[in-house]
């Protein structure tokens, strides 16, 4: 976000605050989901954090949920906590057998 906000596009962090402010319905889609879902979570992002994914998992009784927290944030380039993070076990999180 950093990046492009960078090269200069006017008002993009209201823009994309205002988009996520104004999206309705979230929690209601999400109960309806039937098929298998993969939330992941990052330890490190202070935006959206891993507690925040509750009141999903809790909506999606009918799905196959899994739920995995990593060690990662929004700001990896920029934050030293950053450094503990693993790739590795994000590509693994992504190829969880669950899913399957």
């Amino acid at each position: 976000m950093e990046h492009v906000a960078a090269r200069g596009e006017a008002h993009l962090f209201h823009t994309d605050f205002s988009a996520c402010n104004a999206y309705a319905e979230g929690l209601e889609r999400a109960a309806a989901l039937r098929c298998p879902v993969q939330i992941i979570s990052g330890r490190l992002d202070a935006m959206t954090p891993p507690r925040a994914s509750r009141a999903l998992t809790d909506v999606m009784k009918a799905a196959n949920v899994s739920v995995e927290t990593v060690i990662a944030g929004r700001r990896a380039r920029t934050d030293e906590r950053a450094t503990r993070c693993d790739p590795r076990r994000i590509i693994s999180a992504l190829r969880h057998d669950r899913l399957r």
